[in-house]
């Protein structure tokens, strides 16, 4: 009961906490506003379900689990107001009504709370609720309405694609999980008279915070960029298993008899716990968390260090073109990718290399062109999802109208000095996943090489010319010989000397 009650009160802080730190990353923003509400909602139902379950007066635990009750109704409104604008910040007009509608109906169902719960008696210091007339009517509330706000969260997901699919699909995920497992600890099995499982009842909303904490560490959920080092990871799962160690140490000493050995042997049995299940709990978390925080079928780091060497061995531009874009393609699994390169003329961009693009595209960008401007001035990633994420003025939609145009997913900037001098067009990934931030970094600093190996390419290049132009020079001319002697006379000398000398005649 305790490491229960320790675990609730745990799950009460995070909602608190996860609601007011999405606040605090954008208080302007409504979303953030909006899931700040349903988070606290959560916290204080969680609360107060906790606070009901430390008394065994029948008046006092009757007056809590209708305060229980007054902040469940408020769940499926709150979740249905934020659900309506979520992602894209656009509620319809129905929508508008129907939370309208749904806040009314909470505010009505609170003030009759007391025909929702009558009384609460206890046996066996369990509490067991005595239910009202309007418990069935909470109960199908209740359902209906987070099931109609997960359905509309199905709806937008089909509409996106990437970043904003994946973040509402875990959202949704989360919310339809912990309405099922509430479903049944609070609806189906008090109705047969399954008491003994209301101290578990707040564990059912912890997929709702795994879902949201995944999703924005991992997709920038509700547009938050949280970059997690390993080393605050694995001391935080440190923290977690210490605490699971206590809890299991708590748990003994309650269920051992009391005798004078009971603290010894609930140490050794606390140790030999930690040592069995330490280190495959331990290798096993690390595996999950590397896979899904951490895990790329390919190394950046390794990516940038095998293009830095080929990229100082290859002198001739048209080839360190064509390496670039293989490289990339063959690496990190892209469908489609070129490069195009600034023309000193026409100071337009077009296309150098590319695969997949086929012939009838018309990559060429004007230098005037939306792209071309926002690249210059940004000098960083352009990416439909970054368009997706945030709101729209009519130049943002001029340059997904572009980017649909050329059918690309990125476009990478490829600067020297303060000069545009390309621009690599990438496609989506093969496995129809999205480009990560990592990604996006690895892909900045893979066109920094790859502006500089061009700018020594084009050195390269000019000595080489100059090279040819001087031995061009030299083999237009006629060779002669003269061998002198000690005493600085001829011994030797062939015609074309002579001829060269002015001494054919002579001769």
């Amino acid at each position: 009961m305790i490491a229960i009650n320790i675990v609730s009160v745990l799950i009460s802080l995070m909602y608190v906490g996860l609601g007011f730190f999405v606040f605090l990353r954008n208080p302007s923003n409504v979303i953030n506003k909006r899931f700040c509400i349903v988070a606290n909602i959560f916290c204080v139902w969680a609360s107060l379900i906790f606070f009901m379950l430390q008394t065994t007066d029948p008046v006092l635990a009757t007056f809590r689990l209708r305060l229980v009750f007054c902040a469940a109704t408020f769940i499926p409104s709150t979740l249905f107001f934020f659900t309506s604008i979520f992602p894209d910040k656009k509620e319809t007009l129905i929508n508008r009504y129907l939370s309208i509608v749904f806040f009314l109906i909470s505010i009505f169902l609170t003030f009759f709370s007391s025909w929702i719960v009558e009384s609460v008696s206890f046996e066996r210091h369990l509490p067991r609720a005595r239910y009202g007339s309007l418990f069935v009517i909470f109960c199908f509330y209740f359902v209906s309405c987070a099931a109609y706000s997960i359905y509309i969260l199905y709806k937008k997901s089909i509409h996106y694609y990437g970043i904003k699919r994946l973040q509402i699909q875990y959202f949704y995920f989360g919310v339809a999980l912990s309405l099922f497992l509430g479903t049944i600890t609070n609806f189906i099995l008090p109705a047969i008279h399954v008491w003994h499982i209301e101290s578990f009842v707040p564990l059912v909303t912890a997929p709702i915070l795994v879902s949201v904490a995944y999703a924005i560490v991992k997709y920038h959920l509700m547009d938050i960029s949280v970059v997690i080092k390993r080393s605050t990871v694995y001391a935080s799962l440190s923290i977690i298993l210490g605490a699971v160690y206590f809890a299991a140490g708590l748990i003994m000493s309650s269920i051992l008899p009391v005798s004078e050995f009971k603290e010894i042997v609930t140490n050794v049995v606390s140790v030999i716990v930690m040592v069995l299940t330490f280190i495959s709990a331990r290798e096993s978390i690390q595996h999950f968390i590397e896979n899904r925080l951490f895990h790329t079928r390919y190394s950046h780091p390794e990516i940038l260090s095998n293009s830095t060497v080929m990229f100082s061995s290859i002198h001739d531009l048209n080839g360190l073109l064509h390496f670039a874009i293989q490289y990339l393609y063959d690496s990190v699994g892209i469908e489609k990718i070129a490069i195009l390169i600034k023309d000193e003329e026409s100071q337009h961009y077009t296309p150098k290399v590319a695969i997949n693009f086929p012939p009838e595209n018309n990559l060429c960008l004007l230098s005037q062109n939306a792209v071309v401007t926002w690249l210059f001035e940004n000098r960083t990633v352009l990416s439909k999802e970054q368009l997706n994420r945030f709101t729209h003025s009519q130049f943002d939609h001029l340059l997904e109208e572009t980017l649909s145009f050329l059918d690309v997913d990125s476009c990478i900037p490829v600067l020297q000095e303060k000069n545009l001098y390309g621009i690599i067009l990438l496609g989506r990934k093969a496995n129809k996943k999205i480009f990560t931030q990592e990604d996006i970094q690895m892909f900045l600093a893979f066109s920094g090489q790859l502006a500089m190996a061009a700018h020594n390419a084009r050195l390269y290049s000019g000595l080489e010319e100059a090279k040819t132009y001087r031995d061009n020079i030299l083999q237009s001319l006629k060779c002669g010989v003269i061998a002198v002697d000690i005493h600085e006379e001829i011994t030797l000398i062939n015609h074309e000397a002579k001829i060269l000398l002015g001494l054919e005649s002579t001769s």
